[in-house]
Parts: structure tokens; sequence; C-alpha cells
């Protein structure tokens, strides 16, 4: 499944975020999906960003409790 999400804001040059909510949504995404999942920015020209948002149709099997 992919989702893309692009938007018409300052772009990425000049965020005034720390980044911290992009490292909890990987970090996330990797919780549930593995190295299967990604989360790509870039640039949508002229000044805007593109979100992508890469994951398996199933989540990775969970172990069960021992």
């Amino acid at each position: 499944l992919v989702l893309r999400v692009a938007d018409t804001g300052r772009g990425l040059a000049q965020s005034s975020g720390g980044r911290t909510g992009l490292a909890k949504i990987r970090a996330r995404l990797f919780c549930h999906y593995g190295s299967a999942a990604r989360l790509a920015l870039a640039l949508n020209t002229p000044r805007c960003v593109t979100a992508t948002i890469a994951v398996p149709l199933s989540p990775l099997a969970r172990l069960a409790p021992t």
C-alpha cells in the first residue's frame, strides 16, 4: 500500500521543526512492518513537499509470549 500526500507549504529548507515527529513515524512503521515499510520526503516543485509512506498489506507476524 502506498500513500502519497503533497502540500503547498514552505518546503523542507525552511522547516522550523526538529523532525522528531518524522523519526517517531519511522520508528512506529519499523515496529509494525520491519524494513518492509518506508517513509520518504521529496521536494514538490517549486517549494512544496511530498510525503510517501509505503507498507505491506499485512504486518509482520507477532511472536507469541513465552
